[in-house]
């Protein structure tokens, strides 16, 4: 049986998880008080222990790449790389807001992550319903939450691990065209593991051909529009 290992450690609520062929085996989440570069193998063979595994038995490893925390997503990323090349098994990057949008289950037409850039503003991107997934629209950028609404066009809806923190701002620039998800939604190491195969997933061969999505103001990255999330 094909065995993945996934990462997220891109926000303050880090997580692993292991997939087989028949879908996702275990997910754990560090504890937010915990410094993950100190918990974050630790808490990898903790969970594959829970399950029989060895380290051994993982075919392949799937890490979020950002944006978010740059100092999270470089452990991951390092920790990912470290077990692979022990392993001798493939790494590959997924984007933060490919994973948000994985794990969201609605119908809304056009969908914008929302995670804190702190100085900068925010981070976020534009996704469109297609089929039975989303569609990167407009690549990952950051701005000021006032200059957003020049940039998204039409009813949105807001989700992410700070959705609360930008609500009412957003909710005054964008008034009746935007909705928000009830509660924050972080990203899951299960979302990377389930995308491992995805056209989304970048792969890191040789090492360090993955980078992690570091956004600075005005930067916009480039936004393969034939892949989908699903």
């Amino acid at each position: 049986m094909s065995l993945l290992l996934g990462i997220e450690t891109s926000t303050t609520q880090a997580s692993i998880a292991i997939a087989g062929e028949g879908g996702i085996l275990g997910e754990a989440a560090l504890p937010g008080e915990v410094n993950p570069s100190a918990a974050l193998m630790l808490a990898i063979d903790a969970l594959l222990r829970a399950h029989g595994l060895t380290a051994g038995r993982l075919n392949g490893i799937a890490v979020s790449l950002g944006p978010g925390s740059f100092t999270g997503v470089r452990l991951g990323l390092a920790t990912a790389r470290g077990l692979a090349l022990a392993l001798e098994i493939p790494v590959r990057g997924v984007g933060t807001f490919d994973l948000l949008c994985a794990d969201y289950a609605g119908e809304a037409a056009q969908v914008c992550p929302v995670v804190n850039a702190h100085s900068h503003g925010l981070y976020t991107a534009v996704y469109r319903k297609e089929g039975p997934g989303y569609r990167c629209e407009t690549a990952p950028y950051t701005c000021k939450s006032e200059e957003l609404p020049a940039r998204v066009e039409g009813e949105v809806l807001f989700l992410g691990p700070h959705v609360s923190k930008f609500r009412d701002i957003l909710q005054t620039v964008f008034g009746g065209r935007a909705s928000f998800e009830a509660a924050d939604r972080f990203p899951r190491a299960s979302a990377a593991a389930r995308l491992f195969d995805s056209p989304l997933a970048l792969h890191d061969d040789p090492p360090g051909s993955v980078s992690p999505l570091y956004i600075l103001p005005g930067v916009r990255l480039a936004c393969d529009r034939g892949s989908e999330v699903k």
